[in-house]
């Protein structure tokens, strides 16, 4: 009697089968996120309320009127706006889309797919917020400044992080990964130059003023972390202030130890990475690659030290804690960083609302924003002991 042949056996599924479902599952998320803000925009959200009423006012920002936003994100704002607010919402939601996924996607082919896929897992609880703002372009510009960087095309990396910092000012915190890539230090310079220029030539004088001081806000932002303990210990009456809520005055004194101690944080960050020359930038141990521990720790710091640190500066976290989640070294700064971001989220949809658990969520954040710092320190000397 002939055996019965046996059944097939199972194939493998392909390497990064998983990795290619779990990516179309977090953009797909994305894209219905979109999809709402276009068919149903949330036109009482002040900011968007604010966005419209820059693009179409016939006055012009900065000379006329104070403006917070650095001069290439005004400029998308009045070009993108000026029809409603409904219809701005829809294009800024689109804009963000685009940026979140050419984030994913220099990470992915730059870092690996790991990397990408892990991005659109850790920035899922921003997108809510994150796709009504234009935060997400200063966010893929930076990365693309590092990843051109790794690439060794330093005019590009120079470039695009002057871009960077033309939109947001917290990409300067990047700066110190050109140190010793002359031409890059070049291009970023000259790209500064050609942005300061025509934002003089358009907004007049006061325009960086009204940037670094939030249009000449003074008190503390409740959201921050040090504005949060602050409050809980004085417990001062919050008004809202240049979109933010706000209480008290930040004397000068504070202003300056605050800048001092956000100075030598980021030098004590740094240094570990910019330790072996220029050859440091292209090293794959995170303690030595500037997209990793020293890029999630300069921006971590940006907010521990800031009066005024708004939510969405998690945003600014993500490629970074995605790309230590990929490295040894980074993992313990990774897993804070990553619940750093789901507070904030948390944060974002409460925003306007300050009781007691808002008080606990913004200590809870800035605690883990302390603890981020320290083990970005930590791990980076793990990581260059182990390259000796």
């Amino acid at each position: 009697m002939r055996e019965r042949p046996a059944g097939r056996a199972r194939r493998p599924a392909p390497p990064g089968i998983g990795l290619t479902w779990a990516a179309v599952a977090l953009v797909g998320v994305r894209a219905l996120v979109v999809g709402a803000v276009v068919l149903d925009p949330p036109t009482a959200d002040p900011w968007l309320r604010r966005a419209e009423t820059i693009a179409s006012s016939p006055a012009r920002p900065y000379r006329d009127f104070p403006l917070a936003l650095g001069p290439l994100e005004a400029g998308a704002i009045r070009a993108l706006g000026g029809d409603g607010v409904a219809a701005t919402a829809g294009r800024l939601a689109v804009l963000a889309l685009a940026a979140d996924l050419a984030v994913a996607a220099l990470l992915g082919r730059t870092w690996g797919r790991r990397v990408g896929v892990a991005y659109l897992a850790v920035g899922l609880p921003l997108v809510g917020v994150a796709y009504l703002r234009t935060d997400l372009v200063a966010v893929a510009l930076a990365v693309g400044a590092l990843a051109a960087l790794r690439a060794r095309a330093d005019a590009g990396a120079g470039a695009v992080l002057g871009a960077a910092v033309g939109w947001k000012i917290w990409p300067l915190a990047l700066l110190p990964a050109l140190r010793h890539r002359p031409r890059a230090l070049g291009w970023f310079s000259a790209t500064l130059a050609v942005v300061g220029l025509a934002w003089y030539a358009w907004g007049g004088p006061r325009g960086p003023l009204q940037v670094l001081t939030g249009r000449g806000a003074l008190g503390w932002s409740v959201e921050s972390p040090i504005g949060a303990a602050l409050w809980l210990v004085g417990r001062g009456a919050t008004i809202l202030e240049a979109g933010a809520i706000r209480f008290g005055v930040v004397p000068w004194w504070a202003r300056a130890l605050l800048g001092l101690g956000l100075l030598a944080t980021l030098a004590a960050i740094w240094r570990p990475a910019l330790a072996g020359g220029a050859g440091a930038a292209r090293d794959p141990r995170s303690a030595r690659d500037p997209a990793a521990l020293p890029a999630l720790g300069a921006t971590a710091a940006l907010a521990l030290f800031a009066p005024v640190a708004p939510v969405l500066h998690a945003a600014w976290l993500a490629p970074w804690v995605a790309r230590c989640w990929d490295d040894a070294d980074g993992r313990a700064a990774a897993l804070l960083g990553t619940w750093a971001i789901a507070l904030s989220g948390v944060l974002a949809l409460r925003t306007g609302r300050w009781d007691a658990l808002q008080v606990a969520l913004a200590l809870g954040r800035g605690a883990l924003l302390l603890a981020l710092v320290a083990a970005t320190l930590r791990g980076q000397r793990f990581g260059s002991e182990r390259a000796r």
